[in-house]
Order: structure tokens, then C-alpha cells, then sequence
């Protein structure tokens, strides 16, 4: 099973933000967002909540055991909290539970995953735990089913969604209306508003 302490949000910053992306995601979900437009949508809202957020996309190239691939999630950075701190790198997965089915899972896997976070908001070193546990127990889920471990599965791969180099996408500024002719020329002499 996995220990609980990795499964909770480990401090109140991360409680706080957790709260405030699935409220942003409930709502942006029930409006219809697609995945990766859901997560620019939730980094956009968080922004405008003061937050530092950006949807963050990592790319891994191909292995002897596993295949390349990419993965796209939320990252936050937190102000530093203290004065000689740095500021506090935290990934927003808004799927996670989803990245950890697998085919024909036991009882006990089944019983993991739900006790696996459906939304993820954490630091990195939280998650490398996490995933460890997890990518265990599906390897042993699947191999008590007789089933093959598929390379996708397997903990190189499970971390390198999250912990691969990634690009910070930079945000994108809200669209801003348009002038009209008469505003952009102006209506009396001199191109000027008019009195």
C-alpha cells in the first residue's frame, strides 16, 4: 500500500493550491475544456489568482526499456518562505490517478489507485516516491495476472512524465479588443478624439 504521507499534500501552501485547481478545474471541465486546453485554462485562472503558474511540457527520448514521449502538466512556483529561500517549484497534475491504470488490475492495485490523489500537487520529491510505489505495485499487479509489464508501465517511464526536461510554456497575453476605424483614426482634425 502507499504510505499516506506521500498520498496528502505536505504542507498548507500545497493544500491551499490544491484547493484553489480543483475548484479552477471543476470549473473549466464543466465548460467543456479538453485536456491541454484545460491546463492552460487552469494555469491562466491560477495566474490571475497571483500565482506564478505555467503549463509545463516534458519530452524524453526513446530507451532500451522504454519508448519517448511527452507529457504536459501544471507547474506553480511558490514565493520562497523565508527570506534566503528559493522559490518552491510545485507540479500540478490534473490527471494523475488516470496515468497509473492498467489491464485486469488486482484487488489490491484497484485498491491503490483509489487511494492514489485524481488531482496531484506536489514538489518532485514527493512525487518520485509516489511513483515508485505506484509503478511497483502495477508491476505486480500485472504479473499476478500473468500479463506482460508494458514498457509504458515501467518506473523509467512513469518518471520521465514528470521529471524529464520540460518547457515552460510562456503564457499567453488575454486577447484585447479591438479598435474600431473611427478610435484608431480618430473623429475630428488632427486625427485626434474629437471635443
Amino acid at each position: 500500500m502507499v504510505d499516506q504521507g506521500l498520498v496528502h499534500c505536505a504542507t498548507l501552501r500545497e493544500r491551499n493550491l490544491l484547493a484553489d485547481v480543483c475548484a479552477h478545474l471543476e470549473r473549466h471541465r464543466a465548460a467543456g475544456a479538453r485536456r491541454r486546453d484545460l491546463l492552460r485554462l487552469v494555469a491562466s485562472s491560477l495566474r490571475a489568482a497571483g500565482h506564478d503558474a505555467a503549463v509545463c511540457v516534458s519530452r524524453w527520448e526513446k530507451s532500451p526499456s522504454h519508448p519517448a514521449g511527452e507529457h504536459a502538466y501544471i507547474d506553480v512556483l511558490l514565493p520562497a518562505a523565508s527570506d534566503r529561500g528559493a522559490c518552491e517549484r510545485v507540479l500540478v497534475d490534473a490527471d494523475f490517478r488516470s496515468a497509473f491504470e492498467v489491464a485486469r488490475p488486482t484487488k489490491a492495485y484497484r485498491a491503490l489507485l483509489q487511494c492514489l490523489p485524481p488531482v496531484f500537487v506536489g514538489r518532485d520529491d514527493r512525487l518520485r516516491l509516489l511513483v515508485a510505489a505506484a509503478a511497483d505495485a502495477a508491476r505486480a499487479s500485472l504479473k499476478k495476472r500473468g500479463l506482460h509489464l508494458p514498457p509504458w508501465r515501467k518506473l523509467e517511464y512513469m518518471r520521465a512524465k514528470w521529471l524529464s526536461p520540460y518547457d515552460r510554456e510562456a503564457p499567453t497575453p488575454p486577447p484585447q479588443p479591438e479598435a474600431t476605424t473611427g478610435e484608431l483614426a480618430g473623429d475630428g482634425e488632427g486625427g485626434g478624439p474629437s471635443a
